[in-house]
């Protein structure tokens, strides 16, 4: 598959399951998600290489070894960056940023698919940020504040208040976390040391480093 293919379809796919959680709730969202988990671990193998030592009896065993590793880097980045994001939304809920319909601060089951989504575009459709700390945390400032603004005029579940107290709240929480998600995904490939970017990723240099 294409770089760029590859790229469009992890960015829409994890949009459509932001716009399934935002618009419909946990179970659309869940159902878009294994349909971004299938394409996402489908084609994984050509994102990543592996080295594996020169033995013959492995030979016949490297496709399944290289998907495990992979999948189990990608997998333990998913935990991460999922436990990073319930407490980042907690805090915004306790700090009534994020203002949940039926008064509870923790965050609804929706959401938590999405930082599961989220996670598996670190490396891929926000791959080209890893090297450029500086400027994933302006776009996270950016973005990261825009997407909670219309996630909360667009759901039943939560609201934001649009002020401009919320706003900077959450310009500074996506300036942050938007770099330490990025930061995060580098160190855990850290713990894979036969695992590397493929060639012809656009992400290649990052690994080397």
């Amino acid at each position: 598959m294409k770089t760029w293919v590859w790229l469009l379809g992890n960015g829409v796919l994890f949009q459509s399951v932001w716009f399934a959680g935002v618009l419909s709730g946990y179970q659309a969202a869940m159902v878009i998600f294994c349909l971004f988990s299938a394409f996402h671990f489908r084609y994984l193998s050509t994102r990543y290489e592996v080295s594996l030592p020169p033995v013959p009896r492995l030979k016949l065993r490297q496709p399944i070894i290289k998907f495990i590793e992979i999948s189990s880097y990608e997998l333990s980045l998913m935990m991460a960056v999922l436990a990073i994001g319930l407490i980042v939304d907690s805090l915004l809920g306790i700090a009534g940023v994020l203002i949940w319909k039926d008064g509870h601060w923790l965050p609804s089951v929706w959401l938590m698919v999405i930082w599961c989504a989220f996670a598996f575009t670190l490396n891929h459709a926000f791959g080209w940020l890893l090297k450029r700390l500086w400027l994933s945390g302006l776009l996270g400032a950016i973005s990261g504040t825009s997407s909670y603004y219309a996630g909360g005029r667009l759901s039943d579940d939560v609201s934001v208040a649009f002020d401009p107290v919320t706003l900077l709240i959450l310009a500074v929480t996506w300036g942050v976390t938007m770099p330490l998600l990025l930061y995060v995904a580098y160190r855990l490939r850290r713990g894979y040391p036969n695992l590397s970017f493929s060639e012809k990723s656009d992400n290649a240099l990052v690994s080397q480093h």
